[in-house]
């Protein structure tokens, strides 16, 4: 079964660095860019993201 991801607008994402070389840090946001949290996710995890978030 697929998880379900409602559509909720364009998702935005800005890698900021890097640590340990083993995370992304990035900045993430929807339809504004202006507004944004910053998250920290493993290599791996960071593309599942993005995949999910269509970003």
């Amino acid at each position: 079964m697929r998880e379900y991801v409602p559509k909720i607008g364009q998702a935005y994402i800005r890698v900021t660095g890097e640590r340990l070389g083993k995370f992304v840090e990035f900045e993430f946001s929807i339809d504004d860019e202006d507004l944004t949290v910053e998250l920290i996710l493993p290599h791996e995890a960071f593309k599942i993201f993005c995949d999910k978030h269509q970003a």
